[in-house]
């Protein structure tokens, strides 16, 4: 996950030499189907994988998701990826972590805010502020680049662009299963 980043940083004791971490995910509502929402259950597969403890919270102040969160986190377990993390609708039981993880724009605006955290890191997988037109949703989403918080980047260029705002970033590469998706051999008609 870490892939070409430099060390993170955060307000809490310094926790990040240990072996085993708590990483927390603040994710914004979801349907199943969501991309980016898998993206978001298999990296905390692999890292539960890699023996460190996650948790999911949820971000949901519009109520898109009114299910509850043993609900939640069936839907998540049978339709995305068998994660052993807990979730948590809301904060009211926030604990503090290791590291705690914004996966979108909306979700930055918390995820600085929260207390007991050694680390604070963005999962960029788009440039959310060309989802809009010029708005207020737009300079929003733009300005948390400019948070501070370690990109972990599903790209090279995503973590190029989050490096200009002044943060530092890594990338990953996203999966692709090249069974299906490779180059073909095309005829072309003229």
């Amino acid at each position: 996950i870490r892939h070409g980043a430099e060390p993170l940083t955060g307000d809490g004791p310094d926790r990040a030499d240990r072996e085993r971490l708590h990483v927390a995910f603040v994710i914004p509502w979801f349907r199943i189907g969501s991309g980016g929402h898998m993206t978001i259950f298999r990296l905390v597969q692999q890292l539960e994988a890699l023996g460190h403890t996650c948790t999911l919270w949820l971000d949901d102040p519009l109520g898109y998701n009114p299910e509850g969160a043993a609900v939640l986190r069936h839907t998540i377990r049978e339709h995305f990826r068998p994660i052993e993390a807990p979730v948590f609708k809301g904060f009211s039981a926030w604990f503090g972590a290791d590291v705690v993880v914004a996966t979108g724009w909306q979700t930055a605006y918390t995820a600085r805010t929260l207390p007991g955290c050694a680390a604070r890191a963005y999962l960029v997988q788009d440039r959310e502020p060309d989802f809009y037109p010029a708005s207020a949703e737009r300079e929003l989403a733009e300005e948390t680049y400019r948070f501070g918080m370690h990109g972990i980047a599903a790209s090279p260029w995503l973590a190029e662009m989050v490096r200009g705002y002044g943060a530092t970033s890594g990338h990953f590469d996203l999966a692709a299963d090249h069974d299906v998706y490779y180059p073909r051999a095309l005829t072309r008609h003229a």
